[in-house]
């Protein structure tokens, strides 16, 4: 060996870096023996271990080099080349806390190198976002038809069990359940619906037996990652679903908090009966928002589902929503049918007081029988925590936030649910209708064009796309283009951006014939609306003394509506105030007006409050009291829910105000965006 080596030999032991280096090799085998045991008893995922083993070999060069350059004295730690040699025999080059230093600094610098994306995001691991997954259709096996309600409710079980898995991403039921008898091949419906797995399973139900079947597929290479049949008595049908979502948890290894281990514990009854009550209710129920037919069949299913098993919390919840929503849609607006709803969603919690579908059945209870947002955005965040995956308590946090004027916050409330629901239209239409409202008009026009790029035949978003030309940009010409040849729809957004139109385009026979088309539509709302209407298109045309007798019939329509304090009637009461100017009595339109400006709708309602408001000041503008009109309409301008300055351009029903100066300044006035 030369001198110059062994210089290099004495100087590596000196600095104590081949002492740090054994050191650091027997710590970190301790430290992978301990973690392997311990990350394997609490099911941690696969890359867990893998991070902790790249970020030891990493921290092994990193303690070597520490040990090189630093040296901790008495005075603290410095630089070798500090160190004065003369004190070379004082350093105790075998002090421990050395090795302990340099060695727990170099895991700690390893495991960040290991586990930090460098592009930007940190990262928990070599695996990032949720593992994406479709669960298709089970196939009903049975030889009766009746039994396909039976193999949805299977199929919907599962997805609910692992919907409530966060380190998954779910598609809803909606979506999958247009791939039914699919022909395509598993990778065309997988890119899709924009997921990596897919499970596909069937149900055969004979007297007291079931057989399910289901297989776990991976959508890029088509490998079946995991498959199982399962022939039990039909009462271990719940265990099946239950042990389906296990399987498909374990073989994508998904990370799973206590919470969502019980929850996959969890079994709604025992009772085959009760459930095939609650299986046929929650088939017919379809949708996120219920027509009065639908709840009129669900309610006698529901009650005889809880009465066959009166601890049956899913369904006492879901009965609890049914009751909500006879009250909503008018089938029984009494305070007794929603002392029923609220019972009903007690007992739930009663039950099980973590259930999410309870927490969301109790958010609708006070959105949609008290307007009472606050308490609905509460219920509504409590159960998207539990029930992470569910896109339509996404989507009715998104509209309960743009309520509260949360309107960054309902925006991507939104666009989760399209994400997680992307077949269904309804939602993807609330998403843009939230752009258009909050006069996002950039994005607003984007995602327009996506969605007619890839459903040119909607109407409803062309009608959309209609009123961002128009109020946005000011383009009649796109807004008349847009809504060229689309198939007419009995839908509000689409009869407004029609009407629009032909306000804009002068064309005032046509509006009234539109009107009279739409006839079903309005049949839907107090006959005032249309009546209404005409008094309009009646006045735009000069014919005063029509536009009296409608805007009369109005007043003796809308007249029930001026009592009371519901937040849903503040648009009635503003349509019936204008009808008293129009016909003369005028006193009666600015003290219902005032009334309503009083109530503060923007603070009860940020999405329809704006509308409503600007409204009450137009009546009294057209009383008389001008000024104060038009510090309501400048208040409200461009403002998320209120008037575009293109409004004001092209509605007629601004023309009594062309001569104002004031009004005049503001119509013509550059907005701050969409131009």
């Amino acid at each position: 060996m030369t001198q110059k080596s062994t210089s290099f030999f004495r100087e590596l032991k000196q600095r104590n870096v081949i002492r740090v280096g054994i050191g650091y090799t027997v710590a970190a085998w301790l430290v992978a023996q301990v973690a392997d045991l311990v990350l394997e008893n609490f099911e941690a995922p696969s890359w867990a271990m893998q991070s902790l083993l790249l970020a030891l070999a990493l921290g092994l060069p990193v303690a070597l080099l520490l040990a090189w350059i630093f040296e901790i004295t008495p005075e603290g730690i410095k630089r070798e080349t500090d160190v004065d040699r003369s004190e070379s025999g004082t350093r105790k080059p075998g002090r421990r806390t050395d090795l302990a230093i340099i060695a727990l600094l170099s895991v700690a610098l390893a495991y960040f190198a290991a586990t930090h994306d460098w592009a930007g995001n940190d990262a928990p691991g070599p695996e990032t976002g949720p593992k994406s997954i479709a669960v298709l259709p089970f196939e009903n096996m049975s030889e009766s038809a009746d039994n396909a309600f039976f193999a949805s409710g299977v199929h919907e079980d599962i997805l609910t069990y692992l919907a409530k898995i966060a380190d998954l991403r779910v598609i809803a039921r909606s979506s999958v359940q247009t791939f039914a008898d699919d022909p395509r091949g598993i990778a065309a419906i997988a890119a899709e619906l924009d997921v990596d797995h897919v499970v596909e399973g069937s149900v055969r139900r004979a007297g007291n037996r079931v057989r399910v079947t289901a297989q776990l597929i991976d959508a890029k290479t088509e490998e079946h990652l995991w498959a199982e049949n399962y022939d039990r008595d039909l009462s271990d049908v719940f265990e099946i679903q239950t042990e389906i979502a296990r399987e498909i948890v374990a073989a994508l290894e998904a990370r799973l908090s206590v919470d969502e281990e019980q929850a996959l514990q969890q079994v709604p009854t025992r009772n085959i009966d009760a459930y095939d009550q609650y299986a046929m209710a929650r088939e017919i129920g379809r949708g996120s928002v219920y027509s009065a037919s639908q709840i009129t069949a669900m309610e006698p299913l529901l009650q005889e589902a809880v009465e066959l098993d009166p601890d049956f919390a899913v369904a006492h919840a879901k009965l609890g929503s049914v009751h909500t929503n006879m009250y909503w849609l008018e089938v029984d607006r009494s305070a007794q049918r929603l002392d029923l709803a609220k019972a009903s969603i007690d007992r739930a919690f009663d039950l099980q007081p973590d259930l999410p579908e309870a927490r969301a059945a109790l958010a609708e209870y006070y959105y949609r029988g008290f307007n009472n947002y606050e308490r609905a955005l509460e219920e509504l965040e409590a159960a998207h925590e539990r029930f992470p995956n569910n896109a339509t308590i996404l989507e009715t946090l998104g509209v309960t936030q743009r309520r509260l004027g949360m309107w960054d916050e309902a925006m991507e409330s939104l666009r989760a649910a399209t994400q997680l629901d992307p077949g269904d239209m309804s939602k993807k239409r609330l998403r843009l209708e939230t752009l258009v409202a909050a006069r996002r008009w950039p994005a607003a026009a984007e995602y327009a064009d996506a969605l007619l790029s890839a459903h040119p035949d909607d109407s409803v978003f062309r009608a959309l796309r209609s009123e961002i030309y128009r109020s946005g940009y000011g383009d009649l010409d796109g807004a008349a283009a847009v809504l060229a040849g689309a198939e007419p729809v009995l839908h509000p957004d689409f009869f407004v951006a029609n009407l629009f139109v032909l306000f804009a385009k002068d064309d005032l026979q046509g509006a009234l014939e539109l009107t009279d088309d739409y006839a079903e539509m309005f049949a839907g709302f107090p006959a005032g609306g249309a009546y209404y209407l005409k008094s309009w298109i009646y006045g735009f045309m000069g014919d005063e003394a029509t536009a009296e007798r409608y805007a009369a019939k109005a007043v003796e329509a809308l007249a029930p509506f001026e009592a009371g304090d519901n937040v849903n009637w503040l648009t009635w009461k503003a349509i019936s105030a204008e009808s008293y100017v129009r016909i003369g009595q005028t006193e009666q339109g600015v003290r219902l007006a005032r009334r309503i400006l009083a109530s503060d709708p923007v603070a009860l309602d940020a999405f329809d409050g704006p509308e409503v408001t600007v409204s009450a000041g137009r009546v009294l503008a057209l009383a008389g009291q001008t000024d104060e009109g038009l510090d309501i309409l400048e208040r409200y301008l461009d403002q998320p829910g209120g008037p575009t300055r293109w409004d004001l351009r092209l509605h007629p029903r601004w023309d009594f105000l062309r001569d104002n100066p004031r009004f005049a300044r503001l119509a013509a006035a550059t907005p701050a965006t969409g131009e």
